[in-house]
């Protein structure tokens, strides 16, 4: 059972929750869903301001806020006016009409903030700041898209917002990955620059010191590294595609190229 000002907002845009989610998923994604090496060794590229489809956005990290994965059953994990300030402190979005709330000068003020775990095909989720005003706009996507999938792309277009976004680092996380769990105490982080952004490098960090390498020369410790561990390489791979596909189409090709280019 939701509370007053769920059904309030549900009742208000005529969602049928049960009808809903009959006809698209409504399954949100954590980034632990998406790849649990993300969770634990990710590493970001720089953040950028840039359009996104709530079509694109798929979900937050809901593990920790012990939400159920559903869009549905966490709204209640966001908006209650009888709650405390958490809760009850962005309910006047359900006054709103979706173009309302979709035109708001918040998306530029204060953008919804975005990690983005597939820079190909675009897999976003809300890193912090946002919930609320995304949990509002995925419920009002996916209705509009239940009753009408033939106009996805029109819909994907209209629930376009502005958001600040980051990509996975794929090299430097999977690395950082082999590295963490194949020498003791080492780990890769990114290289900052005065501003605080990364430069493109890394900060190798072992029990000898520190220093900045590049991808190229990140790789080639990474691939001596795996090497000597191939148990570990097979084991993971074996598990997980997104990290074999790393491990044929980049640590190892990457050194493929070099044979073929000497």
């Amino acid at each position: 059972m939701h509370n007053a000002t769920v059904k309030f907002f549900l009742l208000k845009n005529n969602i049928d929750e049960v009808e809903v989610s009959s006809k698209v998923n409504t399954t949100i994604l954590s980034i632990e869903d998406v790849d649990s090496i993300f969770a634990d060794y990710g590493i970001f590229e720089t953040t950028r301001k840039q359009k996104v489809s709530i079509g694109d956005i798929y979900g937050f990290d809901y593990k920790w806020r012990e939400t159920i994965p559903d869009i549905f059953k966490c709204l209640d994990d966001f908006f209650d006016e009888m709650g405390d300030g958490y809760h009850s402190r962005s309910c006047e979005e359900f006054l709103m009409t979706p173009e309302e709330m979709l035109a708001s000068d918040s998306f530029q003020e204060e953008p919804i903030d975005l990690i983005n775990l597939d820079s190909e095909t675009g897999l976003y989720l809300v890193s912090n700041n946002g919930l609320h005003r995304y949990t509002a706009l995925r419920t009002l996507y996916l209705s509009e898209l239940a009753q009408a999938p033939e106009k996805e792309q029109e819909l994907r277009e209209k629930y376009t917002i502005e958001v600040s976004s980051k990509n996975i680092d794929l090299i430097k996380t999977y690395c950082n990955f082999i590295i963490s769990n194949s020498i003791e105490k080492s780990y890769i982080r990114n290289e900052l620059d005065n501003n605080y952004c990364p430069t493109g490098n890394s900060i190798l960090i072992t029990e000898d010191g520190k220093k900045t390498v590049t991808d190229e020369e990140l790789l080639e410790f990474t691939r001596n590294v795996a090497n000597n561990n191939p148990e570990f390489i097979n084991e993971h791979s074996a598990t997980n595609q997104r990290f074999k596909a790393f491990i044929d189409s980049t640590l190892y090709q990457e050194k493929n190229k070099e044979v073929t280019n000497g």
